[in-house]
């Protein structure tokens, strides 16, 4: 049950003018438009200026968008463009589409076609990763449960962590993981789950969020354009969360948008059953032993 007027990214209670829907995931990255809730107005600006805009704008989520034809509110092609590039020691740019890749050396002035040695130079901000996952589950957890989420989880952990301005935070009970990932970052623990929802995330083109639990913990998967872009671990209490039904169950949930629309909640077991009897197939006609 969703409590009225209330917003989870400020835990405070606003009127309805005041409020505007947020997309958990946004349409530029996959996400669909019944996949969001509704928040303060002023906190999803600053969400969506401190996060959701720079996440949208990192170098590998930006070939994912462009890999799947993720469009925004405007509709428009994604394209990656790289301003600082280099063909040889000549300076150049880069911009990739969908369809095409297009290379432009400055010293000859002209477009560059065919194999081309290039060099590129991009910047990557890791930090607003842990904070769109943080975001995303803080959000998830709501859309999913409503007071249940605010009431037995920590919720308040994964908010300072999407507001903060550093993220070096030792006062905040969370763990996360990413392809990035190494000893030392945010306490970040090598996650036994990471390989499985690898292969749950890149099963069918799409985005979404994989929802776990442990003894005493959530651990929540983001995924954008089939590729697990990260997770985030943070307490709760679990059993407040167990369920017997189609969407999710006493393992967690598997969600996925496609076409802008929510076309898959599944409970996680099904979907591992699923995942396990794929790989028993392709074992099968590699002649290896079956799971």
């Amino acid at each position: 049950m969703l409590m009225d007027n209330y917003c989870i990214y400020s835990n405070s209670r606003f009127t309805k003018t005041e409020m505007n829907p947020e997309h958990i995931i946004p349409l530029s990255l996959g996400g669909a438009n019944a996949f969001t809730i509704f928040v303060s107005k002023a906190k999803n600006s600053e969400v969506n200026h401190k996060v959701d805009a720079k996440m949208n704008n990192d170098f590998l989520v930006k070939i994912r968008q462009v890999q799947h034809g993720f469009k925004g509110h405007s509709g428009t092609e994604p394209i990656v463009k790289i301003k600082k590039a280099k063909v040889g020691s000549n300076p150049a740019s880069w911009e990739l589409s969908q369809n095409d890749l297009k290379i432009y050396d400055h010293i000859e002035k002209q477009n560059l076609y065919g194999e081309q040695s290039t060099t590129l130079s991009v910047q990557m901000d890791l930090t607003v990763r842990y904070k769109f996952v943080a975001k995303v589950a803080l959000a998830t957890g709501y859309f999913m449960f409503g007071d249940v989420f605010v009431n037995n989880a920590d919720h308040e952990a994964l908010r300072t962590l999407v507001f903060a301005d550093d993220v070096e935070n030792p006062r905040l009970d969370l763990r996360f993981y990413d392809e990035f990932s190494s000893p030392g970052v945010l306490d970040i623990p090598q996650s036994n789950s990471w390989e499985i929802n690898k292969l749950i995330a890149s099963r069918v083109k799409s985005s979404g969020v994989i929802w776990g639990y442990s003894t005493n913990r959530i651990i929540a998967h983001v995924f954008v354009g089939s590729t697990l872009l990260g997770m985030v671990n943070f307490s709760a209490k679990v059993e407040a969360f167990h369920a017997d039904n189609d969407v999710h169950d006493d393992f967690g949930a598997v969600i996925r948008m496609q076409n802008n629309t929510i076309f898959s909640q599944i409970q996680y077991r099904r979907e591992l059953e699923e995942v396990l009897t794929y790989l028993d197939s392709l074992k099968s006609v590699a002649h290896l032993p079956s799971t």
